[in-house]
């Protein structure tokens, strides 16, 4: 059903445009206004909304929808910086510090451990 996955597409296409211009207008605020709000989640989300997108496509193979998420990704303010960022610190830490990262990806806590972080959360807040 080629029309489903066009009416697919759109909607996530709009919510593409709605979050980049969200993530602009939290960009200014925060750059020329000088207002600081809470962290957000917005930018990822607009990646997201591109990959879908993409994803429901009804045409197209998957090298030529893995490059057009590029465009997607620069025009949004919030996600290109996020992920250089992210991927900058994550590489660099890496490479600092390998056998800990890897432990650290790697390592799955005990019940005894996820008590003991929820207990200190619990008595953090």
């Amino acid at each position: 059903m080629p029309l489903d996955n066009w009416l697919w597409a759109l909607l996530f296409f709009a919510a593409w445009i709605f979050i980049a211009v969200m993530n602009a207008r939290c960009a200014w605020r925060h750059y020329v206004r000088k207002q600081t709000d809470g962290p957000t989640v917005l930018p990822f989300a607009g990646a997201a909304a591109a990959f879908l997108f993409l994803l429901a496509l009804p045409a197209g193979d998957g090298n030529l929808r893995l490059a057009l998420i590029w465009p997607f990704i620069i025009l949004d303010v919030g996600s290109l910086p996020y992920l250089l960022v992210g991927s900058v610190v994550l590489v660099g830490r890496a490479l600092r510090h390998p056998r800990e990262t890897v432990r650290q990806l790697t390592a799955v806590p005990s019940a005894e451990e996820r008590a003991k972080e929820k207990s200190e959360a619990g008595n953090d807040g």
